[in-house]
């Protein structure tokens, strides 16, 4: 048995199965008859077996030849793509980018990141795909994605690309009518409002405390659940991202701030490409970009 990984021969083995005979297959790869046939003979000695079965009118694959070939087609599309990515590498950026994400996603992190990433790169248009669906990026024609929260699902070629900081908050409005709880047990007397399946409350500073919230509303919709908590209806737990302005402008404030929020630590912010073959320059860019943004607001 040969050097694994040696290359030398596969074009020309493939070539001659392609064309049907070793003259056909020199014309094509701009050789002689006498170099192809030596280059095919020294790969059957390296490998220890016949890949043809030779006529003097037409040569056949064998059974290892036929298996053989099957892995050499597989290997020259992966050199292909190879050398098709780096030539991406020297090319602009440019093209229609499809991205889709939720709609607080889009909202709160996308478009506001539109102006500068539209600076550096003025030849990519993005279109917004902003749905609450968690779906894969193949499934709606988008050339990525970006999900918020857990990505569990082996099969999806993601990045993680931050994480996620959830922090218990309430308007400035809530907090100025009803007051500040000091510790999760004072919640029992606060309107808190709950997301999905984001119950029971679970803290920790020590000790651990679970609190299971109780309110006249609740809904599993993003943007529904922000507009709850900007409109002072009660407390609720929200990606720090989904209030950012809000706390810097004091519009929002932070409850138990000192308190660990558990079983968030799993969270955090991914890119989803639609497969594992070579990334577009528009996706590689944007992908990078989102993740340069992603440090920026989390530091």
């Amino acid at each position: 048995m040969g050097r694994h990984g040696d290359l030398t021969g596969m074009e020309e083995f493939a070539t001659v199965a392609q064309a049907g005979s070793f003259t056909a297959a020199a014309a094509r790869l701009k050789l002689t008859k006498s170099v192809v046939s030596e280059r095919v003979r020294a790969l059957e000695t390296r490998l220890g077996c016949r890949l043809f079965d030779r006529s003097t009118r037409r040569v056949r694959l064998t059974e290892a030849g036929a298996v053989y070939l099957e892995h050499v087609d597989r290997i020259r599309d992966e050199i292909r793509s190879a050398e098709g990515a780096l030539q991406d590498l020297r090319q602009e950026p440019r093209g229609r980018l499809t991205v889709a994400t939720t709609i607080n996603g889009a909202t709160l992190f996308v478009v506001p990141a539109l102006a500068d990433f539209r600076a550096r790169y003025r030849h990519i248009d993005l279109h917004i795909i902003a749905d609450d669906a968690v779906v894969h990026p193949a499934h709606v024609g988008a050339d990525v994605a970006i999900r918020f929260g857990t990505v569990d699902r082996p099969d999806w070629v993601a990045r993680r690309i931050g994480g996620i900081d959830y922090i218990l908050a309430a308007s400035a409005s809530y907090v100025a009518t009803h007051g500040a709880p000091r510790s999760p047990g004072d919640l029992a007397g606060h309107v808190c409002l709950p997301f999905r399946n984001q119950v029971p409350w679970v803290f920790r500073q020590g000790e651990r405390v679970v609190h299971e919230p109780r309110t006249f509303v609740s809904t599993d919709n993003g943007p529904v659940y922000r507009a709850l908590v900007l409109g002072g209806y009660g407390i609720g737990m929200l990606n720090r991202l989904a209030v950012g302005p809000e706390l810097a402008s004091g519009a929002v404030v932070q409850i138990l701030p000192d308190w660990k929020i558990e079983g968030r630590d799993e969270m955090a912010t991914w890119v989803v490409l639609p497969d594992n073959r070579a990334i577009p320059p528009k996706v590689r860019v944007f992908v990078d970009y989102m993740a340069e943004r992603m440090a920026a607001v989390s530091a």
